[in-house]
């Protein structure tokens, strides 16, 4: 019931690793604030265009493929994580280079 019910759950009993999963999450909330107005643009901008006739429906699909990549390829930027190639964000305080 607790993990279920936890915000965050610590598998290796690390606290130091908080501040840095809390940065993380700043940075997703932005990215996902970013991609909201992204699309808000992307309405903004064509459904005026398609009421008015200027859009045909090939360019309707295609400005909305775009719309979608664009959102999708923001939110690749957050930090990955990965065995292979974790991030400096979620190694230990020791490891990091200065």
């Amino acid at each position: 019931m607790a993990r279920a019910s936890a915000d965050i759950i610590l598998l290796n009993g690390r606290l130091d690793i908080l501040l840095d999963v809390l940065k993380l999450s700043k940075v997703a909330r932005l990215r996902m604030l970013q991609n909201f107005g992204l699309a808000a643009l992307y309405n903004i901008i064509t459904i005026p265009l398609a009421f008015s006739g200027f859009a045909t429906p090939l360019m309707a699909a295609l400005a909305m493929s775009l719309s979608s990549i664009t959102v999708t390829l923001n939110a690749f930027r957050l930090p990955k994580i990965n065995k292979g190639n974790a991030p400096d964000l979620f190694q230990p305080l020791q490891e990091r280079a200065p």
